[in-house]
């Protein structure tokens, strides 16, 4: 079986096969662009707290801003983040509501509080309600974390302004209302991660 590398998003080929045949209009933008890789996380509190850091910004943004973590608090773990004062936190160029959400979900995760391994024992929509429940997270960031800490399959995100570009792009129209996106996304399943891997490349190019 060919895989992606496993340091990006496994996916095989013969799955973006399937995607292409239920979806030939996305098929046919596979096939210009050719494999893609996305970086994934080794678990999902890493994904969480660089989910967080991202919201609401642009990539680039966002590697400068992990970059400056990384480098000034160290390790990012829950334990390393929850010893760090909300400033600290913030003065890697984060808002004071992200630095405060990462410095509480930290906390709460080494008090047992909050527990990210119960994600593994929880479907897709279980686990999207279970983190939509904390501060700071809401529909987005939980399926971003789904897909790049858990390495869901089938995860596709409205709320994401890149996919839905990519989508208009794809489908040749101006603007995609809720209940179209869901229309069109029955046809990625259960490949809605790679289609996603997909649409982000599409929508930023």
């Amino acid at each position: 079986m060919n895989t992606v590398n496993p340091s990006y998003f496994p996916y095989t080929l013969q799955q973006v096969e399937q995607l292409k045949s239920n979806a030939p209009q996305l098929g046919k933008y596979i096939d210009q662009i050719g494999p893609l890789s996305r970086i994934v996380f080794p678990d999902p509190y890493t994904a969480m707290i660089h989910t967080i850091a991202a919201q609401l910004i642009s990539t680039a943004a966002t590697k400068k801003i992990w970059q400056k973590m990384q480098d000034n608090l160290g390790d990012i773990t829950p334990a390393n983040l929850a010893n760090k004062t909300v400033e600290e936190i913030k003065s890697c160029g984060l808002t004071y509501k992200k630095a405060e959400t990462i410095h509480l979900l930290s906390h709460k995760i080494i008090t047992h509080h909050f527990c990210l391994d119960t994600l593994y024992t929880m479907n897709d929509q279980e686990a999207i309600d279970y983190l939509c429940q904390e501060k700071g997270i809401g529909p987005w960031s939980a399926k971003m974390i789904l897909l790049h800490g858990l390495l869901r399959m089938d995860i596709i995100s409205y709320e994401d302004i890149a996919i839905r570009k990519g989508m208009c792009r794809v489908y040749q129209t101006e603007r995609l209302t809720k209940k179209e996106f869901d229309k069109i996304i029955q046809y990625y399943h259960p490949y809605a991660s790679i289609a996603s891997i997909y649409l982000w490349r599409i929508g930023t190019q």
